[in-house]
C-alpha cells in the first residue's frame, strides 16, 4: 500500500528541518572552538592584509548568511480576485505577463 501524498510513514520521526545529532555536535564544537579562542582568531584577523581580511570575510559570510536562491512561484487568480485589485496593480500584472509571453 503506497503512502499518501503529504503523509509520512513514520509520524514520530525526526522533524523536517531538524538537524541530525552529529551535525549538531559538531555545530556546538566548533562555536565552543570560536568562542574560547576569540581572542586569537581576532588577533590572526587583524595581522591580515586589507584584501585578505576582505577575502576572509566573504569567506565566512557563507556560514553565516542563508544561501541566495531563485524562486519562481506561479498563483493562479481568479477573474473574481484580479478585478477586485486596483487597476494599477492589475496594469503591473497585465504588463508582466506580457513581458514573460515574450
Amino acid at each position: 500500500m503506497p503512502f499518501e501524498k503529504g503523509k509520512s510513514g513514520n509520524p514520530n520521526g525526526k522533524p523536517k528541518g531538524a538537524l541530525n545529532k552529529a551535525t549538531s555536535d559538531v555545530r556546538q564544537l566548533v562555536q565552543k572552538l570560536f568562542s574560547d579562542n576569540f581572542d586569537k582568531i581576532q588577533a590572526d584577523f587583524d595581522k591580515l592584509s586589507p584584501r585578505e581580511r576582505v577575502n576572509a570575510t566573504i569567506k565566512l559570510l557563507d556560514f553565516i548568511l542563508p544561501k541566495k536562491f531563485d524562486l519562481d512561484i506561479a498563483a493562479e487568480v481568479t477573474l473574481k480576485q484580479f478585478l477586485e485589485l486596483p487597476v494599477s496593480e492589475r496594469a503591473q500584472l497585465i504588463q508582466q505577463a506580457k513581458n514573460e509571453g515574450n
